[in-house]
């Protein structure tokens, strides 16, 4: 679950961007974010198109939005339908 390791925030359009391995770079449609600025110590930084993102690392609420749906189970009433 824990597979994210930063969150980026677009300022602009308040788009959410969960980067899951910080050994590469990050390309959006609004330009790249480098690896050093992701690593870095600052939470401001722009792509290189001129667009900022805020570099947050991830809550709960970010975990919990990205958790996978796992298989369910088939209760007595709905196996008579199938």
């Amino acid at each position: 679950m824990r597979n994210i390791k930063k969150v980026l925030v677009d300022l602009n359009s308040n788009k959410k961007y969960f980067i899951k391995d910080l050994d590469d770079n990050f390309h959006t449609s609004n330009g790249v974010i480098s690896k050093e600025q992701m690593n870095g110590s600052e939470t401001l930084v722009k792509s290189d198109k001129g667009r900022k993102f805020v570099v947050l690392e991830p809550s709960f609420v970010d975990l919990w939005e990205n958790l996978k749906r796992g298989p369910q189970i088939m209760q007595q009433k709905d196996v008579g339908i199938v």
